[in-house]
């Protein structure tokens, strides 16, 4: 191979392997659910609800997430407990109930645990 093209692919090499770090630098964060909250799955197998940028900002939006779900929770709890629900409305308070479990039971984990960076073909940097 001539020396140009020999720099030439060293030079792609070495692009490829900054780009690779700086990607997982900035990989974020996945707040992942799990199956029907059942925490016994690996955490790859689990249900992404949304992705962020920092581990803080996906830790808050946990936190928002668990809270809006509780609060319409415990309302219909109050509803219930004046006047008891009809059976539909009961299986999908039931349903509900699960969600909120599985909110509870969420984690953040970084994007590179579930979607791990692609490595280089063998011989290659």
């Amino acid at each position: 191979m001539p020396p140009s093209k020999q720099r030439t692919v060293a030079s792609i090499g070495i692009v490829v392997a900054v780009l690779s770090v700086a990607a997982r630098a900035f990989a974020g964060w996945l707040l992942m659910v799990p199956p029907q909250g059942d925490t016994a799955p690996p955490v790859e197998t689990w249900k992404q609800e949304e992705a962020f940028d920092t581990a803080r900002a996906c830790e808050d939006g946990r936190r928002e997430e668990l809270a809006n779900v509780t609060r319409l929770f415990q309302a219909e709890e109050d509803v219930d407990a004046k006047q008891p629900l009809p059976p539909a409305l009961k299986e999908q308070h039931e349903k509900f109930r699960k969600v909120v479990e599985q909110i509870q039971r969420s984690r953040c984990v970084p994007a590179d645990h579930v979607y791990p960076p692609a490595r280089a073909p063998e011989g290659k940097p």
